[in-house]
């Protein structure tokens, strides 16, 4: 009885399909909790035998099901502390999605196009939609870009500034679904493209980036996507004449952010 009573707790009904390996099932069921609330963000699940017996499996099966919903970045396995559910993270989302274009047959320039369509169509909304703290936000993040800049910071503070200021443009769209789907597709392209040979400071174009702030701090939207598409044309810039070539796959720069084993 009590026994039944924990599952009820973490709403285990164990399904039957032969079809799928038994470790995905339980995976699979321990997703399903999670998603409806049934097992909550921060909540720690109970040990790994005593999941094999709420189950009615081998602790290897229990094993194989939080290493794939760890690998996911659903679970966070700590020793001796156990295993406790994460809250929904970018990063997560950022790696399935630049798994998914490893296996594609895209070049690095189709990708890019596809972020630069996105922003010159999307972005306009903030005009309307956009909150004052909102367009304060963009103007601190562009503060924070322009500093980098200026000061000669190392690349990676160059692409976590440039990389904010155009989050914080998404973000200023007012839509928060749209914000959870594009910034993971933000983050990698930003992160990938940028050219393969060294490049001087006015790659970074920051009288493109100003103009694009002040459309937005008019609240103009086709000066703002006149700015935008200006912006974009950085794509055609010689220095990013082999970046746009090759296939996405091939890209050192992108598989750099490949996680590490």
């Amino acid at each position: 009885m009590a026994e039944q009573r924990r599952k009820a707790d973490l709403g285990i009904v164990p399904q039957r399909n032969p079809a799928v390996r038994l470790s995905d099932r339980i995976a699979n069921e321990l997703e399903t909790r999670i998603l409806n609330g049934a097992i909550q963000v921060g909540d720690q699940l109970p040990t790994e035998g005593e999941l094999a017996e709420l189950f009615g499996v081998s602790r290897t099966v229990i094993r194989d099901a939080v290493r794939g919903l760890t690998a996911r970045g659903i679970l966070d396995v700590r020793a001796g502390r156990g295993t406790t559910v994460l809250p929904p993270n970018d990063q997560t989302t950022a790696q399935l999605m630049l798994s998914q274009l490893m296996r594609s047959e895209l070049s690095m320039g189709e990708v890019m196009d596809a972020r630069a369509a996105l922003d010159i169509q999307l972005v306009p909304l903030a005009v309307v939609r956009a909150s004052a703290q909102q367009i304060d936000d963009v103007a601190e993040a562009f503060g924070r870009f322009e500093r980098a800049v200026e000061s000669g910071e190392d690349e990676d503070a160059l692409e976590q500034a440039h990389l904010e200021f155009h989050l914080a443009l998404l973000a200023a769209t007012d839509l928060p679904a749209l914000q959870l789907m594009l910034r993971p597709l933000e983050q990698v392209i930003i992160l990938c493209s940028m050219p393969a040979v060294e490049v001087s400071d006015d790659i970074w174009d920051l009288e493109q980036h100003r103009q694009i702030l002040a459309a937005l701090k008019a609240r103009d939207p086709e000066v703002l996507r006149v700015a935008l598409e200006a912006h974009y044309a950085f794509q055609q810039h010689p220095e990013y004449a082999a970046r746009r070539a090759e296939r996405f796959r091939d890209s050192e720069v992108v598989r750099q952010l490949l996680p590490t084993t």
